[in-house]
Parts: C-alpha cells; structure tokens; sequence
C-alpha cells in the first residue's frame, strides 16, 4: 500500500457496518493471511481491490 501507508506503520481495523464505496481501503483475509487494499469496484456481491503501489502488488484478480 505504499506510499498511501508505510512498513512499521500501525494500522487498526474497525469492524464496518456500512455499505463500502470506492476508494475505501479494507483488510481482507485470504489464505491464512491479513492483506489491506483498496476498493476499485464493486459489482452486485462483489468487491475488486487493489493495493496502492501497482508494480509490487496483487490484486482480487490474483486471488479471487
């Protein structure tokens, strides 16, 4: 997620009970893992994320 957020920096996740928007940025766990990202696009059920620094990082394509 860099340069939005930076190694070491510590983040706090709140559960969310509103509809999410685009621009918004989520942790989503996946894989035994924690992944903070960014909504892209959101269509029907679905979220598409994207993490801020676009030649370092995956997206909802990679995985699912």
């Amino acid at each position: 997620m860099l340069p939005t957020l930076r190694p070491g920096q510590v983040i706090i996740g709140l559960p969310y009970n509103d509809r999410p928007r685009v621009g918004e940025i989520v942790i989503i766990r996946h894989g035994g893992l924690e992944k903070i990202k960014r909504i892209s696009r959101i269509s029907d059920d679905r979220l598409y994320v994207v993490g801020d620094n676009q030649t370092h990082s995956t997206d909802s394509r990679s995985f699912g």
